[in-house]
């Protein structure tokens, strides 16, 4: 009996988390209200380890022009889902942005470092 129980409340469970990354808005350009609502749901997703919500939440503060902060969040959520690709690129385009305070430049060049060694390169030559 216990088994037929666990397999519907891992389903519910499963579920639920599908319509937390689908419920994460658009912010339009400017909508701070909207963004500040969206970085909220985005820090609460993180802080619950539900890394693929709070990167949804995250890039819709991003779509409304948002402080460097967001990039760095989203760039962590994406680093800690194997998404590391994307992370280097957020932290690139924060380490760029002149809105960067020289705190945050510095954790996202820790960041950055971190992510360098496990994404493989690989160089051709032609002879």
């Amino acid at each position: 009996m216990r088994l037929s129980l666990a397999v519907p409340a891992a389903l519910a469970f499963a579920f639920a988390a599908e319509a937390a990354r689908a419920e994460a808005p658009s912010c339009a350009a400017g909508d701070t209200a909207c963004g500040r609502e969206a970085f909220a749901r985005g820090t609460e997703r993180f802080d619950g380890g539900d890394y693929a919500a709070a990167s949804a939440w995250y890039g819709a503060v991003a779509s409304a022009d948002a402080h460097p902060t967001v990039l760095f969040n989203w760039a962590l959520s994406d680093a800690r889902r194997g998404k590391l690709v994307d992370a280097r690129a957020r932290l690139d385009a924060l380490l760029v942005d002149p809105r960067t305070d020289p705190e945050l430049r510095a954790r996202a060049d820790r960041e950055r470092e971190g992510i360098e060694a496990p994404v493989a390169r690989v160089r051709f030559e032609l002879l």
